[in-house]
Formats: structure tokens, sequence, C-alpha cells
């Protein structure tokens, strides 16, 4: 339960960040945007996975 709030909190700051910018005014584009930011999030991680694994293996990345 307190991932969970701990998400939806970080959510909501990061939705209200997006509504304040005068580009993003509109909830389809920040919600948008928002998406983006999640999709590229989540690969960066797996991209560090990745290359830690790699390290570790001895393997090039």
């Amino acid at each position: 339960m307190k991932h969970q709030q701990s998400l939806e909190r970080l959510i909501k700051t990061a939705s209200d960040k997006m509504r304040s910018d005068d580009n993003t005014k509109g909830t389809t584009k920040y919600l948008e945007h928002f998406s983006w930011l999640l999709f590229l999030r989540v690969f960066e991680e797996l991209e560090n996975e990745r290359e830690e694994e790699a390290l570790i293996d001895g393997k090039p990345f």
C-alpha cells in the first residue's frame, strides 16, 4: 500500500507540474508527454540493468 501511495503522489506531482506549464495546458497534451516520460524512464532503467548485467558477466554492452 505504501508503494502505491508513493507512486500516486509522484504521478500527481508530475501531472500538476506539467499542467502548470504553458505548453501542456490541455489534458491530452500533458498526458501524451507524461506517457512518453514514463516510457523513457522505464526504458532507461532496463538499459541500466542490462549494462550492469553485462559488466558483471564481463561482456560488452
